[in-house]
């Protein structure tokens, strides 16, 4: 490194210090300056070279004084093995271990700051130095997006060859984008999902920084690690990785102040209780989420949470329930995306129509159909198309609903998703059993052979689709036996512990 640009470097590194002791944001200090943040990051990186007149500007803003701040880039040069009678850079761990580095304060500005300094310095601060000055992590999160959105062109072995080999790759917010691209791939593949939480872990493992930052940032990737696994059905997967995150977060739990908070650890709740939800421990998720709940930073953070509170409600049953949380989220609802805000809506829609309220229900679908429609997506349409069937079902109009439903149990059969097909097949034998269509309740009986050998629907649920083509064979199917079946069916998607009790 030349000596113009150490002393760029130097200079830059005392600013942003100074700025940290004065807790002043960088959008504070252009509003004083009257120039723009860019400007600001590049002076602080050591990219831009200031003249002593803008320096003096700074430092007036600042109210740091020049002498406090000629202090500040001394102790920066020793810090950076600077030593002037040798002219070359002593090797950082040597540096970290000289007494006048570990024993002096910084000109009296106290000892936990100028700790702060030399952490930062040595590279103990966890993010790289661009994303190190106060105010930059949303530049850093929109750097990220947007070379998240690069690998979209990429093959799977390219993309891992890719953040395995580029320096621009390995940074905590690439990190955090490629999470949050798995969790909106799982609504369309599991697959996706599970292959960008993957090289999310492998971008993590490869960030700069102290060890225990490396931590933090890896117990985050393998949360959604763990996600992914859980949309994959792979629960005992998902459960190793949870453990591997919780384990890994811990660690990084004495990472930098300042550093350690910008990951969202209410965000590992919220997952991990999605995964308790699915192991039918849901006492444990809802204590997950009310811990979630209180750590939510933002109102978009809190609707997530009450969306999967409402979903565990939904799983034990208690509909009322359901539909308390969803008011509960309507004055949140401003701070959700389309995606988020679809599931609200929705899912409203569907528990009020487990609790047979379909005058309600049915003036809410409009706007569904327009988020639906922005969202795209094959399967937000024909679940759209299910929930517009059982509202026209409740409201009387069998026929139109029977049609709906036939469509819908093509298209669930054709993305092989055998328990929805399932539940729409008795959904359909219920509304012919109360048409008194007997032979086409058996024919669809018969034309549901594989969907009722389907190693995708568990074993007492299969019991209970057998159950169904006996009785429509027999041609004693009753309507009240058809319903019931369905709102067991319902229940046992998230119980495959629960049995079907028969006639009784």
């Amino acid at each position: 490194m030349s000596r113009e640009s150490r002393r760029r470097t130097e200079v830059g590194i005392a600013l942003a210090f100074a700025r940290r002791v004065r807790e002043r944001r960088q959008e504070d200090l252009c509003r004083a300056l009257g120039c723009t943040q860019h400007w600001i990051s590049e002076i602080e990186l050591g990219s831009k070279n200031p003249s002593p007149r803008t320096v003096e500007r700074i430092l007036a803003a600042l109210e740091v004084s020049p002498a406090l701040f000629a202090e500040v880039v001394a102790i920066v040069r020793r810090l950076r093995g600077e030593d002037a009678g040798r002219g070359r850079e002593e090797p950082a761990a040597a540096a970290a271990s000289r007494p006048e580095v570990c024993g002096k304060s910084a000109a009296g500005v106290g000892d936990e700051l100028y700790v702060l300094l030399a952490e930062a310095i040595l590279g103990g601060m966890g993010p790289r130095q661009e994303d190190a000055a106060q105010g930059a992590a949303e530049e850093a999160r929109r750097e990220a997006r947007a070379r998240v959105a690069r690998l979209r062109a990429y093959s799977e072995v390219q993309r891992r060859a890719v953040v395995e080999e580029l320096a621009e790759f390995q940074r905590w917010a690439v990190v955090e984008a490629l999470c949050d691209e798995s969790v909106e791939a799982a609504a369309e593949s599991a697959d996706a999902a599970l292959g960008l939480a993957a090289l999310a872990v492998r971008a993590a493992e490869r960030i700069e920084g102290s060890e225990t930052w490396r931590a933090r940032v890896q117990g985050y990737s393998w949360g959604f690690l763990g996600n992914a696994w859980r949309v994959k059905g792979q629960l005992p997967k998902a459960d190793d990785a949870f453990v591997t995150c919780r384990g890994l977060w811990l660690r990084g739990a004495s990472a930098e102040a300042g550093w350690r908070e910008l990951l969202d650890g209410a965000r590992l709740l919220e997952l991990e209780a999605s995964l308790r939800r699915e192991q039918r421990r849901l006492r444990e998720a809802l204590a997950l989420l009310e811990r979630a709940l209180e750590e939510s930073r933002s109102g978009r953070a809190a609707v997530r949470v009450l969306l999967i509170r409402a979903k565990t409600f939904e799983e034990l049953g208690d509909y009322a329930a359901v539909l308390a949380v969803h008011e509960e989220l309507d004055p949140l609802i401003e701070y959700a995306e389309p995606r988020l805000l679809f599931a609200h809506r929705f899912n409203r829609i569907v528990n009020l129509c487990h609790l047979g309220r379909f005058a309600e229900a049915e003036p809410l679908l409009p706007a569904v159909r327009g988020l639906a429609g922005s969202l795209g997506g094959r399967l937000h349409q024909v679940r759209l198309r299910w929930l517009e069937a059982r509202v026209a079902a409740g409201r009387g109009r069998s026929a139109e609903a029977i049609t709906a439903l036939q469509g819908v149990r093509e298209a669930f059969a054709g993305e092989e998703m055998p328990y929805d097909a399932a539940l729409v097949t008795l959904e359909l034998g219920s509304l012919l059993a109360e048409r008194g269509a007997t032979a086409e309740v058996k024919a669809l009986a018969r034309g549901s052979a594989s969907v009722f050998s389907s190693q995708g629907v568990h074993r007492e649920a299969r019991a209970a689709l057998e159950m169904f083509r006996q009785a429509a064979e027999a041609e004693t199917l009753s309507v009240e036996l058809a319903r019931r079946m369905v709102a067991f069916f319902y229940l046992a998607r998230y119980d495959p512990e629960r049995v079907f009790e028969g006639g009784r």
